[in-house]
């Protein structure tokens, strides 16, 4: 986590630096309208406001979503979880050799259910820390228009990010 900060703030001053060409851009592409500078303008404000912001806005997204998730699934019978965290109770007899073989795969299935749930949590952190990282350059981007499509697809990519637990309940209401 430290390491993503110390990255954004070294790379902060390269988002100013792209805002400032891109006001420029527009100045020189608007030839003395006032109504295209100051709506550029704006927009600029909005792209440092972003940029000052990020990693906040990014964590109570992914905190906001989670939380949404877990009221629903405290509400809603999540059988998805139920049956990765389900017990068997009732193991074979020793000399059912059919019912051990299903118990063992119910087993290894569960095992790997539960380790693909970590994973994809592993990944998002790791993900949102990098997208954290970079985030002053690719934010900077949204100013001038030859990059706005890298930065409009940055953010459509954190919020992607943030929404891989969506995935995993429509994942329940789908095979479920």
């Amino acid at each position: 986590n430290a390491a993503a900060i110390a990255l954004r703030e070294t790379l902060l001053p390269i988002t100013y630096f792209l805002c400032f060409l891109g006001f420029v851009e527009c100045v020189a592409r608007s030839r003395g309208d006032g109504e295209s500078i100051i709506m550029f303008f704006i927009s600029i404000a909005c792209i440092v406001i972003l940029a000052a912001n990020y990693p906040t806005a990014l964590r109570l997204l992914r905190d906001g979503i989670n939380g949404m998730m877990d009221t629903h699934n405290a509400h809603v019978n999540n059988i998805f979880y139920q049956i990765l965290n389900a017990n068997l109770t009732n193991e074979p007899s020793m000399w059912d050799v059919g019912n051990y073989i299903l118990y063992g795969i119910i087993k290894l299935l569960q095992g790997i259910g539960k380790v693909g749930i970590i994973i994809i949590e592993l990944l998002q952190t790791v993900s949102l820390l990098a997208l954290v990282g970079i985030s002053p350059l690719l934010i900077g981007m949204l100013a001038t228009s030859w990059t706005r499509a890298a930065g409009v697809r940055f953010l459509m990519t954190s919020l992607i990010i943030c929404m891989w637990t969506i995935g995993i309940a429509i994942v329940d209401l789908v095979l479920f």
